[in-house]
Protein backbone atom coordinates (compact mmCIF):
# COMPACT_ATOMS: atom_id res chain seq x y z
CA UNK A 1 0.00 0.00 0.00
CA UNK A 2 1.32 3.65 -0.87
CA UNK A 3 2.32 5.52 1.89
CA UNK A 4 0.84 8.88 2.86
CA UNK A 5 1.73 12.13 0.89
CA UNK A 6 3.36 13.73 4.00
CA UNK A 7 5.23 10.65 5.13
CA UNK A 8 6.79 10.52 0.99
CA UNK A 9 7.76 14.02 0.87
CA UNK A 10 8.99 13.59 4.88
CA UNK A 11 11.76 10.99 3.51
CA UNK A 12 12.53 13.15 0.31
CA UNK A 13 13.67 16.19 2.06
CA UNK A 14 15.09 14.11 4.59
CA UNK A 15 18.68 14.27 5.49
CA UNK A 16 20.77 11.56 4.16
CA UNK A 17 24.11 9.75 4.54
CA UNK A 18 26.97 10.84 2.24
CA UNK A 19 26.01 7.50 -0.04
CA UNK A 20 22.68 8.76 -0.05
CA UNK A 21 21.03 6.75 2.60
CA UNK A 22 18.57 7.75 5.04
CA UNK A 23 20.15 9.40 8.02
CA UNK A 24 19.09 6.92 10.68
CA UNK A 25 17.04 9.71 12.83
CA UNK A 26 15.86 11.69 9.69
CA UNK A 27 12.54 11.71 11.43
CA UNK A 28 13.91 14.06 14.01
CA UNK A 29 16.10 16.08 11.71
CA UNK A 30 15.17 18.70 9.82
CA UNK A 31 16.42 18.33 5.89
CA UNK A 32 19.33 20.11 4.63
CA UNK A 33 18.58 19.54 1.09
CA UNK A 34 22.18 18.66 0.18
CA UNK A 35 22.21 15.32 -0.93
CA UNK A 36 19.77 16.37 -3.66
CA UNK A 37 21.81 19.45 -4.87
CA UNK A 38 24.68 16.91 -5.42
CA UNK A 39 22.36 14.95 -7.06
CA UNK A 40 20.89 17.62 -9.61
CA UNK A 41 24.65 19.35 -9.89
CA UNK A 42 25.88 16.15 -10.76
CA UNK A 43 23.01 15.81 -13.39
CA UNK A 44 23.49 19.25 -15.03
CA UNK A 45 26.87 20.18 -14.69
CA UNK A 46 28.70 16.48 -14.50
CA UNK A 47 32.43 18.16 -15.56
CA UNK A 48 32.19 20.98 -12.62
CA UNK A 49 30.62 18.71 -10.16
CA UNK A 50 33.52 16.33 -10.19
CA UNK A 51 36.03 19.09 -10.32
CA UNK A 52 34.85 20.84 -6.76
CA UNK A 53 37.08 20.09 -3.57
CA UNK A 54 35.87 17.77 -2.03
CA UNK A 55 37.11 18.74 1.26
CA UNK A 56 35.74 21.83 1.05
CA UNK A 57 32.70 20.91 -0.18
CA UNK A 58 32.40 18.64 3.35
CA UNK A 59 33.07 21.67 5.48
CA UNK A 60 30.61 23.74 3.68
CA UNK A 61 27.98 20.61 4.05
CA UNK A 62 28.37 20.92 7.87
CA UNK A 63 27.84 24.77 7.89
CA UNK A 64 24.65 24.17 6.51
CA UNK A 65 24.15 21.66 9.22
CA UNK A 66 24.86 23.89 11.66
CA UNK A 67 22.79 26.67 10.24
CA UNK A 68 20.26 24.72 10.17
CA UNK A 69 20.79 23.25 14.22
CA UNK A 70 21.18 26.61 15.07
CA UNK A 71 17.84 28.41 13.74
CA UNK A 72 15.23 25.92 12.67
CA UNK A 73 15.90 23.43 15.53
CA UNK A 74 17.44 24.90 18.63
CA UNK A 75 16.84 28.55 18.85
CA UNK A 76 13.84 28.62 21.08
CA UNK A 77 15.30 25.97 23.64
CA UNK A 78 18.72 28.39 23.05
CA UNK A 79 17.05 31.28 23.87
CA UNK A 80 14.79 29.97 27.42
CA UNK A 81 18.33 28.95 29.51
CA UNK A 82 19.73 32.92 28.39
CA UNK A 83 20.28 34.13 31.38
CA UNK A 84 21.70 38.09 32.03
CA UNK A 85 25.12 38.62 33.47
CA UNK A 86 25.19 42.46 33.50
CA UNK A 87 22.75 45.17 34.31
CA UNK A 88 22.84 48.63 33.66
CA UNK A 89 26.58 48.88 35.08
CA UNK A 90 29.13 49.75 32.83
CA UNK A 91 31.86 47.84 31.36
CA UNK A 92 35.14 49.53 32.26
CA UNK A 93 37.56 50.95 29.99
CA UNK A 94 40.42 48.64 29.33
CA UNK A 95 38.47 45.31 30.21
CA UNK A 96 39.83 42.27 27.88
CA UNK A 97 37.93 40.42 26.74
CA UNK A 98 38.23 36.40 24.60
CA UNK A 99 35.72 35.54 22.31
CA UNK A 100 34.34 31.73 22.49
CA UNK A 101 36.29 29.07 19.94
CA UNK A 102 32.48 27.56 19.54
CA UNK A 103 29.77 30.72 18.63
CA UNK A 104 31.86 32.15 15.98
CA UNK A 105 31.58 29.51 13.48
CA UNK A 106 28.13 30.79 11.50
CA UNK A 107 29.79 34.42 12.05
CA UNK A 108 27.48 35.44 14.71
CA UNK A 109 26.28 33.55 18.17
CA UNK A 110 23.07 30.78 17.82
CA UNK A 111 20.42 32.63 18.96
CA UNK A 112 21.29 36.04 17.73
CA UNK A 113 19.70 36.01 13.84
CA UNK A 114 18.12 39.77 13.76
CA UNK A 115 14.85 40.75 13.80
CA UNK A 116 12.95 43.63 12.01
CA UNK A 117 12.60 44.85 15.77
CA UNK A 118 16.14 45.91 15.95
CA UNK A 119 19.22 46.80 13.96
CA UNK A 120 21.05 44.27 12.68
CA UNK A 121 24.44 44.92 14.32
CA UNK A 122 26.83 42.15 11.68
CA UNK A 123 26.95 44.54 8.78
CA UNK A 124 29.49 41.52 7.41
CA UNK A 125 30.09 38.02 9.11
CA UNK A 126 32.06 37.86 12.29
CA UNK A 127 34.07 34.65 11.75
CA UNK A 128 36.98 37.43 12.47
CA UNK A 129 35.47 37.03 16.24
CA UNK A 130 36.27 33.40 16.80
CA UNK A 131 39.02 32.39 19.26
CA UNK A 132 39.87 36.71 19.08
CA UNK A 133 41.09 38.62 22.71
CA UNK A 134 39.90 42.05 22.23
CA UNK A 135 40.48 45.05 24.60
CA UNK A 136 37.69 47.60 25.16
CA UNK A 137 39.05 50.94 24.37
CA UNK A 138 35.99 52.92 26.22
CA UNK A 139 33.81 51.93 29.11
CA UNK A 140 30.11 51.37 28.10
CA UNK A 141 26.89 50.65 29.39
CA UNK A 142 23.78 48.78 27.91
CA UNK A 143 22.60 52.03 25.63
CA UNK A 144 25.65 53.23 24.67
CA UNK A 145 27.94 51.77 21.75
CA UNK A 146 31.48 49.68 22.38
CA UNK A 147 34.90 50.17 20.53
CA UNK A 148 37.05 46.97 20.92
CA UNK A 149 40.22 46.23 19.21
CA UNK A 150 41.22 42.73 18.08
CA UNK A 151 44.85 41.85 19.87
CA UNK A 152 45.29 38.79 18.35
CA UNK A 153 44.79 39.61 14.54
CA UNK A 154 47.40 38.33 11.60
CA UNK A 155 50.20 40.37 9.86
CA UNK A 156 48.38 42.12 7.33
CA UNK A 157 51.45 44.44 6.27
CA UNK A 158 55.13 45.55 7.91
CA UNK A 159 56.52 49.14 9.28
CA UNK A 160 59.09 51.33 8.33
CA UNK A 161 61.22 50.15 11.13
CA UNK A 162 60.32 47.10 10.00
CA UNK A 163 57.90 45.42 12.55
CA UNK A 164 54.26 43.55 12.16
CA UNK A 165 51.23 45.30 11.96
CA UNK A 166 48.88 43.62 12.91
CA UNK A 167 45.02 43.69 12.23
CA UNK A 168 43.19 44.94 14.72
CA UNK A 169 39.82 45.79 13.27
CA UNK A 170 37.82 46.73 9.78
CA UNK A 171 37.13 50.83 10.88
CA UNK A 172 40.05 53.18 11.02
CA UNK A 173 42.46 50.36 10.21
CA UNK A 174 45.28 53.23 9.14
CA UNK A 175 47.81 54.93 10.89
CA UNK A 176 45.47 57.32 13.20
CA UNK A 177 44.56 54.63 14.92
CA UNK A 178 47.13 52.76 16.16
CA UNK A 179 47.55 50.54 19.06
CA UNK A 180 51.67 49.80 20.33
CA UNK A 181 52.66 46.39 20.71
CA UNK A 182 56.00 45.54 22.75
CA UNK A 183 59.00 45.92 20.37
CA UNK A 184 58.39 47.55 16.67
CA UNK A 185 54.72 45.51 15.94
CA UNK A 186 51.31 48.06 15.56
CA UNK A 187 47.57 47.00 15.80
CA UNK A 188 45.79 49.11 13.57
CA UNK A 189 41.83 49.10 13.82
CA UNK A 190 39.17 48.35 16.13
CA UNK A 191 35.29 48.07 15.69
CA UNK A 192 32.54 48.94 17.18
CA UNK A 193 28.96 47.18 18.08
CA UNK A 194 25.96 49.22 19.09
CA UNK A 195 24.37 49.74 22.20
CA UNK A 196 23.60 46.58 24.05
CA UNK A 197 25.23 44.26 21.66
CA UNK A 198 28.41 43.92 23.97
CA UNK A 199 26.23 43.04 26.82
CA UNK A 200 24.45 40.56 24.63
CA UNK A 201 27.59 38.75 23.68
CA UNK A 202 28.41 38.28 27.37
CA UNK A 203 24.70 36.85 28.45
CA UNK A 204 25.45 34.68 25.13
CA UNK A 205 28.82 33.56 27.07
CA UNK A 206 30.27 34.43 22.90
CA UNK A 207 32.37 36.72 25.08
CA UNK A 208 34.04 36.38 28.46
CA UNK A 209 35.69 38.94 30.98
CA UNK A 210 39.28 38.08 31.35
CA UNK A 211 40.51 38.77 34.68
CA UNK A 212 44.09 38.44 36.25
CA UNK A 213 45.62 39.25 32.76
CA UNK A 214 48.09 42.04 32.40
CA UNK A 215 47.62 43.56 28.65
CA UNK A 216 51.26 44.36 28.49
CA UNK A 217 52.11 40.22 28.93
CA UNK A 218 49.43 39.29 26.83
CA UNK A 219 50.48 42.14 23.59
CA UNK A 220 53.95 40.03 24.37
CA UNK A 221 52.49 36.86 23.55
CA UNK A 222 52.35 35.46 19.91
CA UNK A 223 49.53 35.88 18.15
CA UNK A 224 48.48 32.36 17.75
CA UNK A 225 49.14 31.62 21.42
CA UNK A 226 47.55 34.96 22.84
CA UNK A 227 43.44 32.94 23.24
CA UNK A 228 45.30 30.10 25.29
CA UNK A 229 47.30 32.65 27.14
CA UNK A 230 44.04 34.26 27.99
CA UNK A 231 42.35 31.37 29.48
CA UNK A 232 40.87 29.69 26.71
CA UNK A 233 40.66 25.98 26.30
CA UNK A 234 38.82 23.62 25.01
CA UNK A 235 37.60 20.53 27.28
CA UNK A 236 35.31 18.46 25.53
CA UNK A 237 35.95 17.13 21.96
CA UNK A 238 32.78 18.54 20.71
CA UNK A 239 34.25 21.43 21.66
CA UNK A 240 37.67 21.02 19.24
CA UNK A 241 35.51 19.90 16.84
CA UNK A 242 33.52 23.03 16.76
CA UNK A 243 36.70 24.56 17.11
CA UNK A 244 38.24 23.35 14.15
CA UNK A 245 35.31 24.27 11.93
CA UNK A 246 35.78 27.91 13.34
CA UNK A 247 39.36 28.13 12.66
CA UNK A 248 38.74 27.37 9.20
CA UNK A 249 35.68 29.70 8.77
CA UNK A 250 38.11 32.40 10.26
CA UNK A 251 40.42 31.50 7.52
CA UNK A 252 37.87 31.77 4.79
CA UNK A 253 36.85 35.24 6.29
CA UNK A 254 40.27 36.72 6.09
CA UNK A 255 40.55 35.04 2.40
CA UNK A 256 37.20 36.55 1.55
CA UNK A 257 37.30 40.13 3.11
CA UNK A 258 40.79 40.83 3.43
CA UNK A 259 42.76 38.49 0.76
CA UNK A 260 44.75 37.22 3.38
CA UNK A 261 45.75 33.58 2.94
CA UNK A 262 46.49 32.57 6.47
CA UNK A 263 48.29 28.99 6.90
CA UNK A 264 46.47 26.63 10.17
CA UNK A 265 47.39 28.48 13.22
CA UNK A 266 47.97 31.75 12.22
Amino acid sequence: EPMPLCCRLERACATRLPDGSLHPDFQARVGDGVHHWNQLFRALRSKEFEELDAEEESHNDAMIGRWIDAYLVKKAAERTQRVPILDDEAVPAETILRASATHWILGRPSASWPSRSKVDPWQIPGQYLHKSVLLLQKSCTRNQPSTLVILNGPKIGSTPAGGAVRFGGFERCNNNNLLRAPGLDVIAGSFSLPPGTLQELLDLSALEVVSNVNLEGLLGTKSSDMWQAAGGKLEKLAEVTAATLGDKQRRKWYRAFLQRNLAAGE
